[in-house]
């Protein structure tokens, strides 16, 4: 299970050693994709942990980016901050501070439901073309079963790798049933604030929870857990954006 396995070997342990943060060691890599450019993604962030990548995100209003709760939990937002507007994780764009984590309130650490967390920066984001808010779908909005989705990041290629992409990998899966997302995994809880999505030999990992999934041009999920990465018959696991809309909404008026 992701949330069993080392989150990013390299950065995580500088992490661990420097606070008790307590981050699940969920596995969040793309595996399976392929190099791509900020302004093709441009809502795309990496989430700095003393200035450590350690989870994506994405941008939704100028001062305001979505995360995982799961990548802020038991942080300081002193410790945090966002890269913006670059698809190489350890330099370009803009850098700024978070002020506030507004980690959702109902956050289950141990089931990972309600797996969101809105961050309020310290300096406005300027949009250009590699830096843009992402669309959203409306709350309760239902994500089609086998709709063509995208997911991005910068996490790890293999499910036993150590080292993150250097360059903003996407790749491509469909989403699938509640019902056939619930039936694979059994005991461990699928919740309505949850959705799925799956291809053969694709998925994310670690680096990449807290991510966009994106369905028709909105973003419908976050990356949060999964057993393992792309492996057969195990599909990712996502925060469903629609299930969650009123909370960003109550955060960041979008």
């Amino acid at each position: 299970m992701k949330s069993a396995v080392i989150i990013f070997t390299v950065c995580l342990v500088a992490v661990s050693a420097a606070s008790p943060i307590s981050v699940p060691q969920l596995d969040g890599r793309i595996v399976g994709g392929t190099n791509v450019t900020i302004q093709s993604h441009p809502y795309q962030i990496s989430l700095l942990y003393f200035n450590s990548h350690i989870c994506g995100g994405f941008i939704v209003a100028p001062r305001y980016v979505v995360t995982a709760a799961h990548c802020t939990d038991g942080a300081n937002a002193t410790q945090l901050s966002i890269r913006a507007g670059s698809a190489v994780i350890h330099s370009g764009g803009v850098v700024s501070a978070v002020t506030t984590i507004n980690q959702n309130p109902s956050y289950n650490r141990n089931t990972l439901d309600y797996d969101i967390s809105v961050l309020f920066l310290t300096s406005i984001l300027n949009y250009t073309t590699a830096i843009q808010p992402t669309a959203l779908p409306l709350f309760g909005q239902a994500i089609p079963v086998n709709a063509t989705a995208v997911v991005t990041g910068w996490g790890t290629t293999s499910e036993n790798g150590t080292y993150l992409s250097i360059n903003l990998q996407a790749v491509q899966l469909l989403t699938i049933s509640q019902a056939s997302c619930r039936a694979v995994y059994g005991t461990l809880t699928v919740t309505d604030r949850m959705l799925c999505a799956s291809y053969v030999g694709r998925d994310f990992c670690s680096g990449d929870t807290g991510g966009p999934l994106r369905v028709n041009n909105a973003t419908v999920g976050i990356a949060s857990w999964g057993y393992g990465c792309a492996r057969p018959n195990y599909p990712g696991v996502y925060s469903n954006v629609a299930a969650l809309r009123n909370f960003i909404q109550s955060v960041a008026g979008v």
